[in-house]
């Protein structure tokens, strides 16, 4: 709850990750203006960035797959590895 505005930012910038990560906001019953601002905020930088990106590659588009094929892999990888690392280390409260 303490971070979920950001996480749902930065997810917003991850392959695979951008679309799944409103079910994580809700079932962490994250409020709706602060998830739309999240949501909001972190597609509008991707996809400038994108419509940026096609301005400058033009016809060459198509060659960038060679790096970001790769990019898109170890970032999910890594997004992967940390979470798994927080579930074998969570430790449920008790309260």
């Amino acid at each position: 709850n303490r971070h979920g505005l950001w996480v749902v930012f930065f997810f917003r910038f991850l392959p695979t990750f951008r679309t799944m990560i409103s079910l994580p906001a809700g079932m962490a019953k994250m409020g709706m203006p602060r998830f739309l601002l999240a949501t909001f905020v972190g597609s509008a930088i991707w996809n400038a960035v994108l419509a940026y990106a096609g301005l400058l590659l033009g016809s060459r588009f198509e060659e960038l797959q060679v790096y970001v094929g790769p990019v898109a892999i170890l970032t999910t990888a890594a997004v992967v590895v940390v979470w798994a690392y927080r579930v074998v280390t969570w430790k449920r409260r008790v309260g």
